[in-house]
């Protein structure tokens, strides 16, 4: 039988230097994971020639905090489903700014089946006014409970078969002008998490809730469930649950400097 693999999204419009730094720093990690990347319009000419690497060749004028960036891994996942001879077991979202520091990510995602499971419940902040945005509105009114998840997009992790009937629910264009700047809201951490929760809801029970607006850093929390951490992994933590963490290291002049483990 032919081996089971998962997709790994990876959008970036870093320089040529760095977008293979983090492609090789993946893959030297991984054994069972094909990236797909795609290249923001107008970026530097990649040239990728690694076996498990495809290059989407459609772009996305993408820009930091905007729904282009979520709009640019749904389509790395339209390419995929168009073009890869047999689906994946899950996609898995991973960014430019994610350091990979352990293996053993596929056996940790196989057996959890989504980080949206672990999700944090969070009170929406007051400028996140009804009329925000349509689509969301739409989503959050079918929710059964008060405030929404709430998930950082990096490290995150689906269901193959969630994603592809999630992605046509979505109108692809118009995430490009959904900005995290208005009213600090970030579509992508949480058009795909309340979607699949309304998908899988049986499947749910929930922790923790979290307040959105409170005080602390927020990007710690929103982490949960993911497979990577915001700053440092903690050794117990290391290669069971986390499996990397949020580091510009491949921008440093492609250095590969190792970030901290606590």
């Amino acid at each position: 039988a032919a081996r089971s693999y998962i997709v790994a999204s990876l959008a970036t419009s870093d320089p040529a230097c760095a977008a293979r730094a983090t492609v090789e720093n993946l893959l030297a990690h991984t054994t069972d994971v094909l990236v797909v990347v795609h290249r923001g319009c107008g970026s530097e000419r990649l040239v990728l020639t690694e076996a498990r690497v495809v290059l989407n060749p459609v772009c996305v004028p993408t820009r930091r905090a905007y729904g282009s960036l979520l709009h640019a891994h749904l389509r790395n996942v339209l390419y995929a489903k168009t073009t890869l001879p047999r689906p994946p077991t899950h996609v898995l979202l991973t960014a430019a700014n994610l350091y990979w520091i352990a293996p053993g990510v596929e056996s940790y995602i196989r057996a959890v089946g989504s980080s949206v499971y672990n999700a944090p419940r969070v009170t929406l902040p007051a400028t996140h006014p009804p009329d925000l945005d349509p689509d969301w509105a739409a989503i959050r009114g079918r929710l059964p409970f008060e405030g929404a998840l709430q998930q950082k997009h990096e490290g995150s992790f689906y269901p193959w078969d969630a994603v592809v009937r999630m992605v046509h629910t979505i109108d692809l264009s118009r995430l490009n002008h959904r900005s995290c700047f208005c009213g600090g809201f970030c579509i992508e951490e949480y058009y795909l998490p309340n979607l699949f929760y309304l998908l899988e809801k049986d499947r749910f029970t929930f922790g923790k809730s979290f307040d959105a607006a409170g005080g602390g850093r927020r990007d710690d929390f929103l982490f949960a469930g993911t497979i990577a951490s915001r700053d440092r992994v903690l050794r117990r933590e290391l290669g069971s649950t986390k499996f990397a963490v949020k580091h510009r290291a491949h921008n440093d002049s492609c250095a590969r400097r190792r970030p901290g483990i606590s």
